[in-house]
């Protein structure tokens, strides 16, 4: 194929100084500046995948970051001469006919076509939305069924009658607040039964890609036909590109589906997208997490034609959908009543390596649908030479180290396999620290391993603030709020705030203020979760008395800057800010709400944690050779800003705002 003839209206760009020799991934830059020797590569190949030739004009060290490079200069080009990325496939953008304000129309022949005549609804601000919120399990299995391009599902499934297909959705039973009227389910009547068995029996059973992707084709055209909806799910077969443009934190924010402005942020993402086979053909999974709605998770890798054979381990089970041989389910029991099997974690293997995502999302529907979520996904991590002893392959970060570390806790009869997986796999392009809380009492050697203690020997060890950092204040946001005592010094103050504001600069400095982002009442009556009776926001009013105290510290749930004031936080994050907002000295993204169960109280000999959490902690000198990552617009060296899940400044509480509660169901 011809390339396209150059638009003459883009202006001529300066050649970067560094050549052939420039080893940055940093899409500002290359915005900015012109590699001749990289776009003479892509010129021929600005609608297809990059392919790299086996000898090139200049010297190369890594092909692995050349090819990066290559993608992210593909990218740019495409944009700037205006060239669809379609390479004759439709995205699922494409195919609900959602418009975004910055996404491009598709094609005529997409308007045309059955898959763009899909109704719309407005919702209160008057954006398009699809007419009903979910393609779930059993509206699957109910379409498939009545499906004439799939007669033989039909004789093996068992169709929902009228009256359970015209039920509302109903919430796994844990994440259901009760009605005014109306007390908690008891446990004992547990989740509702699913009848999607056979579809994803058959799914099981699609050996290769190709037969996967046309399992999904059939489910998709036949849901299109009846009208019924789709949810946006990214753009298939594309997520690499966005993947590579997410450097060089490569953190993404969950889109929203009732926020169609989110659909088309470079930093957000669905669930198929993780599972996007532009990154590669996956072989099988490890899921660890609390929630987990199988049903659903088998939809996701339908609906992205990848392997669904894996590994869960979790804290509770959403759904009783009978499993085929392929999915392991073992649930995971803390030690203590009080603590949770909390941590948020995959593990993607892949025919030629592995790829680690840390999440603040449960695995079941709702989590993924309209809330905010954060989430990293490591780069793709390689298997290591053949012979290789299995300590190489390791991270300038101790990230193999501590994650495998991590996985031990969980028993060799559980995970052998993966651990046998992961220590022949090479880690050493990763270049963020690894995080964890397990359950015990930890002491000696072990004590500083976990938990608060680690972060704080990290925050020593590499965080780098100026000489006013005591003006930096310290800002925490989650999703739960745990026992603190009876004032701000108990375990807020002597405990949490302390260790956030370890650095490596030595010496006495004033303690800095604390900051604290939940949601109020008001925040909570204009969200989504609210419309339909969801929660993710479990801290009672009984805990809340006895610790008014934390009121004072408080600040509103507000992310107008990101299209996400009323998707309410399931994330949790850590950082310090500096006093103009403009930047921050490392961060943390993490399961770990603020509670010292998830992460651990003691004295010096001592640290006893309750439940298992994990996270990443970023430092600015690991990615970006600074001191400090920006939060608003690019910094002096073209660096992007981290992708902070919630508005700076900050809106303290006002003297009406009080915070939510989970008792505003029951007044």
């Amino acid at each position: 194929m011809d390339s396209p003839v150059k638009n003459s209206s883009q202006p001529t760009k300066q050649i970067c100084p560094f050549g052939d020799k420039c080893y940055r991934k940093n899409p500002v830059h290359f915005s900015e500046m012109s590699h001749p020797h990289l776009e003479d590569l892509v010129e021929n190949q600005l609608e297809d995948p990059v392919q790299l030739p086996d000898s090139l004009a200049f010297e190369c060290r890594d092909r692995s970051l050349l090819l990066d490079q290559l993608k992210i200069v593909q990218m740019i080009l495409r944009k700037e001469r205006e060239i669809p990325i379609s390479n004759g496939r439709m995205s699922c953008s494409q195919l609900t006919n959602s418009q975004s304000p910055a996404r491009a129309l598709p094609s005529p022949q997409i308007r045309n076509s059955p898959a763009a005549r899909l109704p719309l609804v407005s919702n209160p601000q008057g954006s398009p939305v699809s007419s009903t919120r979910h393609l779930t399990p059993s509206t699957l299995t109910s379409k498939l069924t009545n499906s004439p391009a799939a007669p033989s599902l039909k004789r093996e499934i068992d169709s929902p009658d009228s009256t359970e297909a015209k039920k509302p959705r109903e919430l796994p039973r844990s994440q259901t607040p009760p009605r005014p009227s109306q007390s908690p389910p008891p446990p004992s009547q547990g989740p509702r039964p699913s009848k999607a068995l056979s579809i994803f029996e058959r799914y099981h059973t699609c050996s290769t890609l190709k037969s996967r992707e046309e399992f999904r084709k059939t489910a998709m055209m036949q849901m299109i036909r009846e009208n019924q909806p789709i949810p946006f799910m990214g753009s298939k077969g594309e997520f690499d590109m966005k993947y590579a443009l997410s450097s060089p934190y490569f953190v993404f924010l969950t889109a929203v589906q009732d926020s169609p402005e989110t659909w088309s942020q470079p930093y957000s993402i669905t669930f198929p997208e993780i599972l996007d086979t532009s990154l590669g053909e996956i072989e099988e999974s490890l899921h660890i997490n609390f929630m987990v709605d199988i049903g659903w998770l088998c939809l996701q890798y339908l609906l992205a034609c990848q392997s669904p054979q894996m590994l869960v381990l979790l804290g509770q089970r959403c759904d009783t959908v009978p499993l085929p041989e392929s999915i392991k389910v073992v649930k995971v029991e803390p030690p203590s009543k009080y603590g949770t099997h909390h941590s948020k974690i995959s593990v993607l293997k892949y025919k030629t390596g592995v790829r680690i995502i840390v999440s603040t999302a449960n695995l079941y529907e709702d989590d993924w649908q309209n809330r905010t979520q954060a989430l990293w996904i490591s780069p793709h991590l390689p298997e290591l030479r053949e012979g290789a002893d299995k300590t190489e392959g390791e991270s300038k970060t101790g990230f193999k180290r501590d994650f495998l570390s991590y996985l031990q806790n969980y028993g060799p009869n559980r995970v052998q396999h993966w651990l046998d997986v992961l220590e022949r796999t090479d880690f050493s392009s990763i270049d963020v620290f690894f995080l964890a809380s397990v359950p015990g009492n930890h002491k000696e050697g072990n004590r500083d391993r976990w938990g608060l203690r680690r972060l704080g020997t990290l925050l020593s060890s590499h965080a780098e603030l100026p000489a006013d950092g005591a003006r930096w204040p310290v800002v925490a946001q989650c999703s739960s709020i745990g026992s603190l005592g009876a004032g701000f010094q108990s375990w807020i103050g002597n405990d949490l705030v302390t260790t956030l504001s370890s650095e490596t600069r030595k010496g006495l400095r004033s303690a800095p203020n604390f900051q604290f982002v939940y949601p109020t009442i008001e925040n909570y009556k204009r969200s989504f979760d609210m419309r339909v009776g969801s929660c993710c926001l479990p801290y009672g009013g009984q805990l809340h008395a006895k610790q008014k105290w934390l009121s004072n510290y408080c600040h509103q749930w507000k992310s107008s800057d990101k299209a996400r004031c009323q998707a309410m936080p399931h994330v949790k994050s850590y950082t310090r800010i500096s006093p103009d907002f403009k930047k921050i000295p490392w961060m943390v993204i993490t399961s770990a709400n603020m509670s010292k169960a998830a992460w651990g109280w003691g004295g010096k000999a001592n640290n006893t944690i309750l439940s298992y959490e994990a996270g990443v902690v970023f430092f600015p000198k690991f990615l970006t050779n600074s001191t400090t990552f920006p939060i608003q617009e690019p910094d002096e060296t073209g660096t992007p800003p981290f992708p902070l899940p919630y508005d700076v400044p900050l809106t303290p509480y006002g003297p009406q705002d009080e915070i939510f509660t989970f008792d505003f169901f029951k007044d």
